[in-house]
């Protein structure tokens, strides 16, 4: 064994640090996510002057640069020894020139300066920070802890939680327990972004300060004769911490850590936060030095049951170091080089990437319907009623050009052409863009910014960012990525094919019904004479025509494959509208309820959806879809018990069912009392599951929430992170 000296991250001692410096040298904090020097400094300049008073802090920003050099001038005149902190260097960049000459004016100095006075930066690592400071100052980096050891120690050697705060006796005999509950969701917290989107939606900056002001407010209530939970839930949960958290599923999981580590079990002498007891809370006995003792002895390597994790979770996160670790060697430049199993260079490999995806993808999806189009064997001819007129009117029709551009008719037929619009912009986009290219590497035209982008995307097999400004969110690597948008445009094509030819139904039924009338007109109007083409008015207005069709053709299947559209949430808002329409209800007094289904081959679906998608794809939509083509990911669901289940260890992600979506109506929505629990599992659009923040307050990867049975909580998945993803991580 090397020791745990070589695995631990070691902190800084800011004693001696300050002891080391004098006036003439600048202290600068070199800043990472999560880190919070202020706190730690303002707590030393505590302990050394008994206040804070001394020290001047100043968040630098727009109009905050001429304060800042009458405070440091102010200082060093002054015979008090006043600190002068300046937050945030990498925010004002227009005056670093400034404090660059503050800086060398007293170092340089031959004047007499404050010998206590002190400069302290804090600053991102940026390129426009003066070198001269660096240079001149001694710099401190503040790297976050890493592993709950680390991060609970951390909390108790930081002068955060001192011998006499800790063995307080006004705070009631919860005050150890929780406090140190409230440590180790600290630590949880803190630690859960390494699981990715699977710990948080979103990677929140959490800072010491929040465990600050959460340990005050503890310390507040907990002087209460009894314990107000929910206060200290709220105020913790929602304002502490939760006011830093944006994204609802993020915080609903912020909540349930919060209930496992500060809840009315964790006083309980016998609770422990795992099933192993190797991690529980201390004894309320316990003194501050039993404490740290407790805290060294913890494993080194964290285990993924105290986060509420599965194992395979840990196996997620090696993988997703081993990715980066790939793609960091990935970047390294090969531009020029010959890769192996290819005889051309970087240009040749890039032309026959472009001749490849270019002999794959369509041109565009074609919203023009022509003469005659009939692709699924729709009768297209006049009914039994043949007589003069009928014939007359059905000879001019089919000798009367037909061609009209696809026209919606319902709900879902808009979001069907609002779908193709987007699949043509993009097809435009990346033809355009290829052909360009090509043009380019053969040197017919000039290879500008973008295109050298593309270029360099292409050879990494990535999907250039100008085609993902156009495209739908995907996180797939080229190859995938092409072989996804094939799929998704024969589905959407198929779809097309049906809405248009029911649209020619109806087109056809309207012409021809204008020219059955047309006619008529024109043979009352013939010489009365002719016999042979008189018509008594009786027979004229008695005559009749049928358009064999079939009644309840819509143009729509009653399944769909979900992951296959640009923007699903807006395809499920047409669906629930279509559904409104049908039921004749406000589209705002109903909603989809979702059952699972079972007993189907999973497999054959997810490989052939044609023919699974449009299998009774004349029956209209009354009340209910399917909808199919979801992902589970951190769970699996059974077909034997209709719940769901661990996943397997070497399983990311495991397909799930089909899913009936129902519209009923909100007033007459019953909970369903089966005794089992039911997760409600957010659906999101790709495996990274963040994204911008929408006009409807959520985000635009999040598509829907389902109800899923389970046999434990929902608090057991909520701690899991688990969802439902339209398209799996490659």
């Amino acid at each position: 064994s090397m020791g745990n000296n070589l695995i631990s991250a070691g902190g800084f001692d800011i004693k001696e640090i300050y002891q080391q410096s004098s006036y003439k040298t600048p202290l600068i904090f070199l800043l990472s996510p999560g880190s919070d020097p202020i706190s730690i400094l303002e707590r030393f300049a505590r302990e050394k002057f008994g206040s804070i008073t001394n020290i001047d802090v100043i968040s630098l920003g727009r109009g905050q640069g001429p304060r800042a050099v009458e405070l440091i001038n102010k200082a060093c005149s002054q015979q008090s020894g006043r600190w002068v902190v300046l937050q945030n260097c990498h925010l004002a960049e227009s005056f670093m020139p400034e404090l660059r000459r503050i800086v060398d004016k007293i170092v340089s100095s031959t004047e007499e300066i404050d010998p206590f006075f002190r400069l302290w930066l804090s600053s991102k690592p940026d390129p426009f920070f003066p070198v001269d400071i660096l240079q001149a100052g001694l710099k401190i980096s503040v790297e976050p802890p890493q592993g709950l050891k680390a991060n609970l120690l951390q909390s108790f050697n930081s002068g955060l939680i001192y011998d006499e705060s800790f063995d307080d006796h006004h705070t009631g005999p919860a005050w150890k327990k929780l406090l140190f509950g409230l440590c180790f969701f600290n630590a949880i917290v803190l630690e859960r972004k390494k699981y990715g989107p699977l710990g948080w939606n979103i990677p929140y900056e959490f800072s010491t300060s929040d465990l600050e002001v959460s340990i005050q407010w503890l310390r507040m209530f907990l002087s209460e004769q009894d314990v107000p939970w929910d206060k200290i839930h709220y105020l913790v949960g929602e304002l502490a911490y939760g006011g830093r958290v944006t994204d609802e599923w993020d915080r609903r999981c912020l909540r349930g850590i919060l209930a496992k580590f500060c809840g009315k079990e964790c006083i309980d002498d016998h609770y422990s936060y795992t099933s192993n007891q190797i991690y529980q809370p201390v004894r309320a006995d316990a003194s501050f030095a039993d404490c740290i003792e407790y805290i060294e002895t913890l494993p080194p390597t964290d285990s993924s049951e105290v986060f509420g994790m599965h194992q395979s979770a840990e196996k997620t996160f090696l993988l997703s170091q081993s990715k980066l670790v790939m793609e960091v060697l990935q970047a390294i430049d090969s531009h020029g080089q010959k890769i192996a199993g290819y005889d051309q260079g970087s240009d040749g490999i890039v032309l026959q990437i472009i001749e490849e995806v270019q002999s794959t993808l369509p041109l565009e999806i074609n919203l023009v319907i022509s003469q005659n189009q009939s692709k699924y064997g729709l009768s297209t001819t006049i009914g039994p009623a043949h007589d003069d007129i009928t014939v007359m009117a059905e000879q001019r029709l089919y000798y009367q050009p037909f061609q009209q551009e696809f026209t919606p008719y319902t709900a879902l037929d808009t979001a069907l052409k609002l779908e193709c619009v987007r699949f043509n912009r993009l097809l435009h986009r990346v033809h355009n863009t290829l052909k360009t290219l090509s043009l380019g590497i053969k040197g017919r035209v000039i290879m500008s910014e973008e295109l050298e982008k593309t270029y360099v995307s292409l050879l990494r097999n990535r999907v250039p960012k100008s085609w993902m400004d156009v495209c739908y969110e995907s996180s797939k690597f080229l190859g995938s990525w092409v072989t996804d948008l094939i799929r998704r445009i024969d589905f959407i094509q198929y779809w097309l094919d049906l809405a248009m030819e029911a649209s020619q139904v109806r087109k056809k039924n309207s012409l021809l019904s204008a020219t059955v009338s047309s006619v008529r007109s024109e043979v009352q109007k013939v010489d009365t004479s002719n016999h042979s083409r008189t018509l008594s008015r009786n027979s004229i207005t008695s005559t009749k025509y049928t358009f064999e069709t079939i009644s309840n053709f819509k143009g729509y299947p009653d399944s769909f494959w979900l992951p296959a559209f640009f923007y699903p949430q807006g395809f499920l808002t047409s669906a629930l509208q279509h559904c409104a329409r049908i039921m004749n209800l406000p589209v705002d007094t109903i909603q989809f309820q979702h059952n699972i289904l079972g007993s189907e081959d999973i497999s054959m679906m997810h490989s052939d959806f044609n023919s699974q998608l449009f299998d009774g794809s004349n029956q209209d939509i009354l009340e209910e879809f399917i909808v199919y083509g979801l992902h589970l990911d951190g769970a699996r669901w059974d077909e034997d018990f209709l719940a769901l289940r661990d996943p397997k260890i070497e399983q990311k992600h495991s397909m799930m069912p089909s899913i009936t979506c129902k519209a009923v109506q909100i007033s007459k929505i019953k909970e369903e009392r089966s005794g089992r629990y039911f997760y409600e599992c957010p659906v999101y659009i790709t495996p990274s599951r963040a994204g911008s923040l929408s006009s409807t307050g959520l985000s635009n990867n999040f598509v829907t929430s389902i109800n899923l049975p389970s046999d434990h909580p929902p608090e057991h998945w909520v701690l899991r992170g688990v969802a439902l993803l339209c398209q799996p991580e490659d």
